[in-house]
């Protein structure tokens, strides 16, 4: 009987986290991609947004410079938007923006607490736009269900690297590795895509 309690009270608790962040977006401007954001930011100035990203890590020395925020006030992090892919050298190593938190807050410790790759749903607005940048203020940020693991990402690119010396069969093998049940949506149909690209060799 304890068990059964147990039980309900945690399936309760995920079903209200599940409401909880459903009803934080609800009310939202707009869901967007974070790169159409740095493509055309001042379309974005004022609006609350929401967005995914990927978290590349905190900033933990920055000039706060011409950014609107400040380093005693505010946590800085890089990211990655949810549209780049981490297997693609260029994309890895430019990750397409920064987010700014208050310090204190929920979403600040959400931050402190992440791992690097970890997909994030952010909810903020672009407070300013400086040197042709927009300056996000995110007010609230939540973990996403869906991530590309290190370990996925690894299998990745070295299906990436057998596809090109044209070792077919086996990139197919770790792209097929490479695709779990905790991966975006987005990326699970890339991999398919290579996969059967690796097929039709």
């Amino acid at each position: 009987m304890i068990a059964l309690l147990l039980i309900a009270k945690i399936a309760l608790t995920v079903s209200l986290a599940v409401v909880a962040k459903s009803d934080a977006v609800s009310g939202v401007d707009q869901r967007v991609d974070l790169s159409g954001v740095y493509a055309q930011p001042a379309e974005a100035v004022g609006r609350e947004l929401s967005f995914y990203v990927q978290f590349d890590g905190l900033q933990e020395e920055w000039n706060p410079f011409g950014t609107g925020f400040a380093a005693q006030s505010h946590l800085r992090a890089r990211v990655w938007s949810d549209s780049q892919r981490l297997w693609d050298r260029f994309d890895f190593s430019n990750p397409r923006g920064e987010v700014f938190v208050r310090l204190g807050t929920r979403a600040a410790r959400t931050l402190v607490g992440a791992q690097r790759y970890q997909r994030l749903l952010c909810v903020g607005k672009v407070r300013n736009l400086r040197c042709g940048r927009p300056w996000i203020d995110v007010t609230r940020v939540y973990v996403a269900r869906h991530s590309v693991s290190e370990g996925s990402l690894l299998h990745v690119i070295r299906g990436a690297e057998l596809h090109a010396r044209k070792a077919y069969s086996m990139a197919r093998d770790e792209y097929a590795r490479a695709i779990t049940t905790d991966l975006p949506k987005a990326v699970r149909q890339d991999l398919r895509g290579f996969i059967e690209a690796c097929y039709s060799k």
